[in-house]
């Protein structure tokens, strides 16, 4: 039972983030601007993590840090895919 409850609390946490976390436009600019903050975040955390923003079925930015792994690119393509074909953020 409490893994239902636990999925139903994470469904209504992800709705009210998608409620709140929308940006009033969002073209090729936002876009490049947003991932080139999300690495410069990451690069101070020392972090390695592959960025993909999309602008509609387009990849407007990506970078795969260095200690990233082709695996990492192929786990954003899912994540994608899931997306495109829910229409929402998985």
């Amino acid at each position: 039972m409490s893994h239902d409850l636990d999925l139903q609390n994470d469904l209504k946490t992800i709705a009210r983030q998608e409620d709140c976390l929308r940006f009033e436009n969002f073209d090729a600019n936002n876009a490049w601007a947003l991932g080139a903050r999300l690495k410069a975040m990451a690069e101070s955390r020392g972090l390695a993590i592959a960025i993909e923003v999309r602008l509609g079925r387009e990849t407007v930015f990506f970078f795969a840090m260095p200690g990233t792994a082709p695996a990492n690119a192929d786990w954003a393509r899912r994540k994608r895919n899931t997306v495109e074909l829910m229409g929402r953020s998985s």
